[in-house]
């Protein structure tokens, strides 16, 4: 189990541009993804999507939400919680199909807890569910971000590019 950087850029226009390429059709490149993370106006284009499209969409659009974004998630709060010695239940290595409204609550319990061990003025609060905007899935992500910088800053100062460890500064 590695850490995997996560992602809490996500802007609107990334949001809304995934959901016009979801909304163009039912597509087998789509089966992968469980959301887009925006909202759709009404009468939106729903002609087929054109090769660049289907690109950018297999490319990893931020503005989507599927198995793999999960997976870094999970990833990333298994490791926080051991590093934390934090009791969580993870779903890291088996992202449900279709996730159901209590594995978000389960998610949602586990970035809280961990948040509570490091709460800062500038560390987002967790989301209150439903978890349907980029933003909400951004907090999270920045939450497991930060946290995850104060341990490796506070565990493992470094001076440099050098890393130091114990009271006579054993260098690594």
């Amino acid at each position: 189990m590695s850490w995997i950087q996560p992602v809490y850029d996500r802007t609107e226009g990334e949001a809304e541009y995934a959901g016009k390429l979801n909304a163009k059709g039912d597509y087998d490149y789509l089966n992968d993804y469980i959301c887009y993370l925006g909202e759709m106006e009404a009468g939106e284009d729903t002609a087929p999507s054109s090769d660049s499209e289907i690109v950018d969409w297999d490319a990893g659009l931020k503005g989507t939400l599927n198995a793999s974004d999960l997976e870094r998630i999970e990833g990333d709060v298994a490791i926080i919680a051991a590093d934390l010695n934090i009791e969580a239940v993870t779903y890291e290595g088996r992202i449900p199909d279709t996730p159901q409204e209590s594995y978000y609550r389960n998610l949602l319990k586990n970035v809280a807890a961990i948040r509570e061990q490091h709460p800062t003025r500038d560390t987002p609060e967790v989301p209150e569910e439903p978890l349907n905007t980029f933003q909400k899935w951004n907090d999270i992500e920045e939450i497991l971000d930060r946290v995850h910088s104060y341990i490796e800053n506070r565990y493992f100062p470094r001076c440099g590019s050098d890393t130091f460890c114990g009271e006579g500064g054993l260098l690594l």
